[in-house]
C-alpha cells in the first residue's frame, strides 16, 4: 500500500543522497589528486602558466570537500532539533522548529553543486592553456617536438 511504497521512495532518496555525497567527495578529491600529477608533469616540461587558474581549482575543490563534509554534521544538527522538537509536542509543549541548521545544511549542499563544477571547468581551462604553451614551446624548439627529426650536425 501507500506506506510501504512510501518508505520505500524514502529508502531510494537517501541511498541517493549518500551516494551523491559520496561521489563528490570522491571526485573532489581525485581532481586534486590529478591536478597535482598534471603539474608534476608540466613542471617536468616547462613553467607552468597560469598557475592562478590551478589554484583557483584546488581552492573551489577543498571548498566542495569542506562544505559537502560540514553538511553532514549539520544535517545530524537539524536532524536532532527536529526531533527533540517533535517530543516537545508530544509531551505537550510548544516550541518552535528552528530552521537555522536545516538552512545551513542546505546552503552547504547548494554550495557543493556549484563549486565542484566551477572547480573541474578551471582544472579544465588550466590544462588546455598549458596544453597550447607546450604546442608553442615545441613549435620554437624543435628538439621538445618528439615527432621532429633533429638534423645531424655535418661531423656524424
Amino acid at each position: 500500500g501507500y506506506y510501504s511504497y512510501r518508505a520505500e521512495l524514502e529508502t531510494l532518496r537517501v541511498r541517493q543522497v549518500a551516494s551523491f555525497d559520496s561521489s563528490i567527495v570522491n571526485l573532489a578529491s581525485g581532481a586534486l589528486g590529478l591536478s597535482v600529477v598534471l603539474l608534476t608533469a608540466l613542471a617536468a616540461i616547462m613553467k607552468p602558466v597560469s598557475l592562478d587558474v590551478l589554484f583557483a581549482a584546488w581552492i573551489a575543490f577543498v571548498l566542495c570537500i569542506v562544505a559537502n563534509l560540514s553538511s553532514y554534521q549539520t544535517g545530524a544538527k537539524a536532524a536532532e532539533v527536529e526531533i527533540q522538537a517533535l517530543d516537545d509536542e508530544m509531551r505537550g509543549e510548544t516550541r518552535e522548529s528552528s530552521t537555522f541548521w536545516r538552512t545551513l545544511t542546505i546552503a552547504l549542499n547548494r554550495s557543493v553543486v556549484v563549486l565542484f563544477p566551477v572547480g573541474a571547468v578551471l582544472l579544465l581551462f588550466f590544462a588546455a592553456l598549458n596544453a597550447q604553451a607546450v604546442r608553442h614551446e615545441q613549435a620554437d624548439f624543435p628538439a621538445l617536438n618528439p615527432s621532429t627529426e633533429i638534423p645531424k650536425s655535418e661531423s656524424e
